[in-house]
């Protein structure tokens, strides 16, 4: 899990349907008055050489999904899904070989629901790769490390204090608590660490698959996986480029709620923290750091003069500084660019 191989697309420029029952067609919008048929073209031929006509079509299962639309027909699985029979997308294949059989095995499936084609020769469309860390700490220590980093030419957003997207049209840079995904999901941690970061490169396009990892057919993506470590951390090390000068202090989901229930007792919001008494209890519940964070947050959200020094005197009465959170970002920084790192699940 050094460096590994998720979801990919395939773009099937060569592919029959033999048996066109399981396939489900969806059909264009039908002008009221005309009766005309609109958006619809050829989607495949049948195996009487007939014109089957639609706007789309699709036969999905649980490993694999097949897909005609305006752009093409197109087949995406998850490697480490199929590998592991579906029970989870963990644990990856170790070698070329292992990899060759996920392909293999969904031709197979493909074929005896009436699709031919050869997963291999075609080309891909997207790959997602990625890598497995674990932390010296709960992943939540980290969320102002992530909200900190910027990745050039690409769009940020934030889903809670678990997910973190950089993102254009082209690829995009996801972390994220695997642990926690893995858990709400199956209700099985699947022997993962408690403090496991997954972090993933996302090739959306074909031509950002060809530009990047030098590859165009699913079975040139086979020839270079013994590489994808090396790929994987160049790739990540876009993301952990530079040291941050300044880290935005977080605020994980349990300080939060805390905070808004403290705050609903009061009618000031935000003035409320500010107040002798308050600040006292505050930082005697949630303790100094948990406090300061509290604080920079709702500064990272207003400019206020008078918010603003409440941080600056929060630090210099207890000599807090952001250098924790840099040994932080170190320690991550470390793991996510090495290629040799390992990655080790719970014994």
């Amino acid at each position: 899990m050094n460096g590994a191989i998720d979801s990919v697309s395939l773009h099937l420029t060569n592919f029959e349907v033999l048996d066109a029952s399981a396939i489900e067609i969806r059909h264009g919008r039908e002008n009221y008055k005309t009766k005309e048929i609109i958006g619809e073209r050829v989607l495949f031929k049948d195996s009487k050489d007939n014109h089957v006509w639609g706007e789309s079509a699709f036969y999905n299962t649980p490993l694999w999904q097949f897909d005609i639309n305006k752009f093409g027909a197109f087949v995406k699985l998850s490697i480490p899904l199929v590998h592991n029979n579906g029970s989870n997308n963990i644990l990856p294949p170790k070698s070329k070989k292992e990899v060759t059989a996920v392909f293999e095995r969904v031709e197979s499936e493909m074929f005896n629901n009436g699709i031919k084609t050869s997963l291999l020769d075609n080309n891909l469309s997207r790959v997602d790769i990625f890598k497995m860390i674990e932390s010296n700490h709960e992943y939540g220590n980290y969320d102002a490390v992530y909200k900190s980093l910027n990745v050039s030419r690409k769009s940020k957003r934030e889903f809670g204090n678990d997910s973190h997207y950089w993102q254009n049209a082209q690829s995009a840079f996801v972390i994220y608590d695997k642990f926690n995904e893995v858990i709400a999901k199956h209700g099985n941690s699947f022997s993962l660490p408690r403090n496991s970061h997954r972090h993933e490169t996302r090739f959306m396009k074909g031509r950002k698959v060809r530009e990047v990892l030098k590859v165009a057919t699913a079975k040139e993506l086979i020839w270079i996986y013994d590489s994808l470590p090396v790929i994987t951390a160049n790739e990540l090390s876009k993301i952990f480029h530079t040291n941050p000068k300044e880290f935005k202090l977080g605020l994980n989901e349990d300080f939060r709620n805390n905070l808004l229930i403290y705050l609903e007792t009061g009618r000031n919001g935000k003035q409320r923290i500010l107040n002798d008494t308050a600040r006292k209890h505050f930082i005697e519940t949630l303790g100094i750091d948990n406090y300061l964070k509290i604080i920079g947050e709702v500064c990272g959200r207003s400019q206020k003069n008078k918010e603003r020094k409440e941080v600056s005197r929060i630090q210099l009465e207890y000599g807090l500084s952001n250098n924790d959170l840099i040994d932080l970002y170190d320690e991550i920084r470390t793991k996510a660019i090495d290629p040799y790192y390992e990655f080790r699940l719970c014994a």
